[in-house]
Protein backbone atom coordinates (compact mmCIF):
# COMPACT_ATOMS: atom_id res chain seq x y z
CA UNK A 1 0.00 0.00 0.00
CA UNK A 2 2.45 2.40 0.99
CA UNK A 3 4.30 2.48 -2.76
CA UNK A 4 0.51 2.92 -3.90
CA UNK A 5 0.34 6.20 -2.38
CA UNK A 6 4.02 6.54 -2.76
CA UNK A 7 3.04 6.87 -6.86
CA UNK A 8 -0.33 8.24 -6.99
CA UNK A 9 -0.43 10.53 -3.80
CA UNK A 10 2.24 13.31 -2.36
CA UNK A 11 4.48 15.36 -3.08
CA UNK A 12 6.67 14.10 -6.72
CA UNK A 13 3.46 11.42 -7.51
CA UNK A 14 4.41 9.01 -10.47
CA UNK A 15 7.74 10.54 -10.45
CA UNK A 16 9.12 7.65 -8.00
CA UNK A 17 10.65 5.06 -9.82
CA UNK A 18 11.73 2.59 -7.22
CA UNK A 19 7.72 2.74 -5.96
CA UNK A 20 6.91 2.52 -9.34
CA UNK A 21 8.31 -0.46 -10.26
CA UNK A 22 7.62 -2.70 -7.16
CA UNK A 23 3.94 -1.13 -7.88
CA UNK A 24 3.66 -2.57 -11.40
CA UNK A 25 5.78 -5.48 -10.70
CA UNK A 26 2.92 -6.44 -8.28
CA UNK A 27 0.29 -6.05 -10.23
CA UNK A 28 1.92 -7.75 -13.07
CA UNK A 29 2.33 -11.21 -11.07
CA UNK A 30 -1.08 -10.51 -9.26
CA UNK A 31 -3.07 -10.24 -12.20
CA UNK A 32 -1.92 -13.42 -13.29
CA UNK A 33 -3.88 -15.12 -10.60
CA UNK A 34 -7.02 -13.76 -11.75
CA UNK A 35 -6.42 -14.43 -15.65
CA UNK A 36 -10.24 -13.52 -15.85
CA UNK A 37 -10.09 -9.95 -14.67
CA UNK A 38 -6.96 -9.09 -16.76
CA UNK A 39 -6.84 -9.20 -20.54
CA UNK A 40 -3.28 -10.07 -21.25
CA UNK A 41 -2.52 -6.63 -22.93
CA UNK A 42 -3.29 -5.79 -19.22
CA UNK A 43 -0.09 -7.88 -17.91
CA UNK A 44 2.29 -7.08 -20.39
CA UNK A 45 1.81 -3.73 -19.90
CA UNK A 46 2.41 -3.88 -15.69
CA UNK A 47 5.41 -6.03 -16.59
CA UNK A 48 6.78 -3.26 -19.42
CA UNK A 49 6.34 -0.34 -17.11
CA UNK A 50 8.04 -1.98 -14.15
CA UNK A 51 10.81 -3.57 -16.97
CA UNK A 52 11.54 0.52 -17.92
CA UNK A 53 11.75 1.62 -14.24
CA UNK A 54 14.27 -1.35 -13.52
CA UNK A 55 18.01 0.37 -14.78
CA UNK A 56 16.78 3.21 -12.50
CA UNK A 57 16.06 1.35 -9.51
CA UNK A 58 19.30 -0.25 -10.26
CA UNK A 59 20.74 2.67 -9.71
CA UNK A 60 19.00 4.17 -7.10
CA UNK A 61 18.09 1.58 -4.78
CA UNK A 62 19.63 -1.88 -5.09
CA UNK A 63 18.25 -3.77 -2.71
CA UNK A 64 14.48 -2.69 -3.79
CA UNK A 65 15.65 -3.92 -7.38
CA UNK A 66 16.24 -7.18 -6.20
CA UNK A 67 12.64 -7.21 -5.01
CA UNK A 68 11.53 -5.54 -8.52
CA UNK A 69 14.07 -8.61 -10.51
CA UNK A 70 12.42 -11.08 -8.03
CA UNK A 71 8.87 -9.99 -8.93
CA UNK A 72 9.22 -10.09 -12.71
CA UNK A 73 11.13 -13.52 -12.55
CA UNK A 74 7.94 -14.52 -10.83
CA UNK A 75 5.67 -13.08 -13.75
CA UNK A 76 7.90 -15.17 -16.36
CA UNK A 77 7.99 -18.45 -14.65
CA UNK A 78 4.04 -18.04 -13.73
CA UNK A 79 3.29 -17.46 -17.59
CA UNK A 80 5.68 -20.14 -19.27
CA UNK A 81 5.19 -22.74 -16.63
CA UNK A 82 4.24 -25.08 -19.38
CA UNK A 83 7.62 -24.22 -21.00
CA UNK A 84 9.58 -24.54 -17.64
CA UNK A 85 7.64 -27.92 -17.38
CA UNK A 86 8.75 -29.19 -20.37
CA UNK A 87 12.49 -28.15 -20.41
CA UNK A 88 12.81 -30.07 -17.02
CA UNK A 89 11.57 -33.12 -18.28
CA UNK A 90 13.65 -33.37 -21.15
CA UNK A 91 16.45 -33.44 -19.09
CA UNK A 92 14.82 -36.13 -16.19
CA UNK A 93 16.70 -38.80 -15.45
CA UNK A 94 16.10 -42.22 -16.88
Amino acid sequence: MACFRDVFNGPGAGRNAEATACLTGVAAVGAQYNPHLFEDSSLRGFYNICRLYLDEVLKEAPLQAVKVCTLMAMYNIMGKSLAAVAFVGKYRPK
